[in-house]
């Protein structure tokens, strides 16, 4: 029974994907606890993916980089970056800027 519950997971995720009926981003966090709730795997398992270290990062770095650009900070430390006089002067320290400011 286990398995066809899994595939109905699946199925239902395949499905909110294609039709977008529910975001992609939401229906892909909704598969774990779907998974607890239908009784397929226990829940430190079946969320042990959200928690991994890599993941974290990704979320933390993206919330950081969203702050970022709703308070303007990108573009003053781009700005601030390209306008400095040691930047100016080179061209390929203007691309050592971009790159910098860019990541």
């Amino acid at each position: 029974m286990r398995q066809h519950r899994t595939l109905g997971v699946l199925i239902f995720a395949a499905i909110m994907w294609i039709s977008e009926a529910i975001p992609i981003p939401l229906t892909g966090m909704m598969v774990g606890p779907l998974l607890f709730l239908l009784d397929v795997c226990r829940l430190g398992r079946s969320l042990s993916a959200y928690f991994s270290n890599v993941t974290l990062v990704l979320f933390g770095s993206s919330f950081i980089s969203i702050a970022m650009e709703r308070h303007g900070l990108d573009a003053r430390f781009a700005k601030a970056l390209t306008n400095c006089s040691w930047v100016e002067s080179k061209p390929t320290r203007m691309r050592m800027a971009m790159m910098l400011a860019g990541c």
